[in-house]
Formats: C-alpha cells, structure tokens, sequence
C-alpha cells in the first residue's frame, strides 16, 4: 500500500526518535495487498489483515487502554508506547479514536498515537462516504486546543 502522511502536534518527529518502530509500521503496511471492501466470501477485512500483520511481528492486539476502562486499542506497541487504530468505516467513529488516544495519553499509556485510515481519493472511491486523511486532518485542526496527543496519521491509498 501506498501511505499519505500527516503529523498532528509533532507526532512524526516523536516516531521519529522511535525510529525502528516507524519503519516497521510504514514497512507492514507496504507490504499489505488486500480488497479495500468489508470482509465477505472468506476475504478478509483490511483491518483484520492489518491487525494479522502486526501481531506477526509481535504487537498487541485489542489492548486494554486502562484497567479503569474496557476500550482497546486496535494495535498496540507496549515498549515504544505506541497506539494504532484503524479507522475505515463511519467517518463520524473518528472522534471515538481520538477519545481513546487521549484516554491512553493521560493514563501514560501512549506517548503517540497513530491513526491509519484511507486517503480522500481511495474514499471517494466508495459507494458510502468513510472516514478519509482530509477529514481527520480537518477535526484534529479544529480540536487542537482539546487534543493534545501527538498523533501521526497514515492514509492508505490504492
């Protein structure tokens, strides 16, 4: 796959310094080829393959945020404190993603987030309107003074 990129409160530069971490997010996901659609027939969803792939190379999967909580994180690096969820339905479920990254940073369980979802164009490609790169990047600008986790957000493209 192919990745747009965009960093929220530096979040880039933070991965950055976790550099073998950053590298083997952005190495998983271009060695990701899957059907973009929801899962059917036996296929896969490219969230379920996302997670499979991760977890091969020994992150967490569906993590506890807090033992005061029940939500999860999709994928989760304990060492590098890194939390990833994977948004590729319902534009609006982006907002529960960024609770969940601030439920992690405050409880120091995240130092960064990461926000992978589809990039404008491979959006408008759907029948249905999905969560998309320009519209995360749109919300994080307007809650930047509520919002204040580093988050790194990744578009996947066709």
């Amino acid at each position: 796959m192919n990745l747009t990129k965009y960093s929220f409160r530096q979040g880039e530069i933070i991965l950055n310094s976790k550099a073998t971490l950053k590298k083997e997010i952005e190495e998983i996901l271009k060695d990701i080829n899957v059907d973009f659609g929801y899962e059917k027939k036996g296929i896969p969803s490219l969230h379920r393959v996302i997670q499979k792939k991760f977890k091969e190379k020994g992150w967490k999967i569906e993590e506890k945020i807090s033992d005061k909580d029940e939500r999860r994180f999709d994928i989760y690096n304990e060492q590098g404190k890194v939390g990833i969820e994977l948004e590729f339905t319902n534009v609006a479920f982006i907002y529960r993603t960024f609770l969940k990254f601030l439920l992690g940073y405050n409880e120091d369980k995240i130092e960064i987030g990461v926000l992978i979802t589809f990039d404008r164009k491979t959006m408008k490609s759907f029948k249905y309107e999905r969560a998309d790169t320009q519209r995360v990047i749109q919300e994080l600008k307007k809650l930047r003074p509520i919002i204040g986790v580093p988050i790194w957000v990744l578009g996947v493209k066709r």
